[in-house]
């Protein structure tokens, strides 16, 4: 269930490269291989509320929870997603690209 993602371009030079997205985001995995894993940025202003949602209920159903917050913009064209704004990962895969509340979260735990 990978992001329905593809790059479009029209070219305005026909001998230029065409895009092509990095590598890191090919895989849509995470080094951490145990409990989730949570990508976000502050492209959303209301992610950080929805990311306390998260830690209670990580802590809650007793599941290890890793967070990552992007600061700058090397460290967003590092993720290994697409989507910046928030990826959430479970057991080192990609599960989702959408904000989550606790409930939706559980949700996708079962």
């Amino acid at each position: 269930m990978p992001p329905y993602y593809e790059l479009l371009c029209l070219k305005l030079n026909k001998n230029a490269p065409d895009p092509k997205f990095k590598e890191c985001v090919i895989k849509l995995e995470v080094s951490q291989k145990q409990g989730v894993s949570v990508h976000y940025s502050h492209q959303c202003p209301f992610c950080e509320n929805y990311i306390g949602m998260l830690k209670e209920a990580a802590k809650e159903e007793n599941i290890p929870l890793f967070i990552r917050k992007y600061e700058t913009l090397e460290e967003a064209q590092q993720a290994p997603s697409v989507s910046t704004t928030f990826s959430l990962f479970l057991n080192g895969k990609f599960i989702a690209h959408e904000i989550l509340t606790k409930d939706k979260f559980k949700i996708l735990l079962l």
